[in-house]
């Protein structure tokens, strides 16, 4: 076996390990936003949610982190009602973040 062989088998086994791994820890690390542990929204940061304007609003949070920070936003911002989220993919089909919409509650 020459040395470009070498290399080509010892990367081959890497993706497969790292794919194995990717695997396994998705499969077994559980759903964190399922965790009743996880609700928390009185300590969720809504600090980084970025006002778009028209009633859209950019949540750069995802799992338990979004949901808390969206229950913390509700309650602090009672006088708007949620309509709409839309989630923010990019590469292969991986979550960072919410657009969400609301719009003010007719009195």
């Amino acid at each position: 076996m020459d040395i470009k062989s070498i290399i080509k088998s010892i990367g081959i086994i890497i993706v497969i390990a790292v794919t194995i791994f990717a695997f396994w820890y998705t499969l077994f690390r559980g759903n964190a936003a399922a965790d009743p542990q996880n609700v928390n929204s009185a300590t969720a940061n809504t600090s980084k949610v970025v006002v778009y304007g028209e009633g859209v609003y950019y949540f750069p949070f995802v799992g338990a982190d979004y949901a808390n920070a969206l229950v913390r936003f509700k309650s602090d911002h009672n006088e708007l009602r949620y309509v709409s989220a839309t989630p923010d993919i990019y590469g292969s089909g991986m979550i960072r973040g919410y657009f969400v919409t609301f719009e003010p509650l007719k009195k």
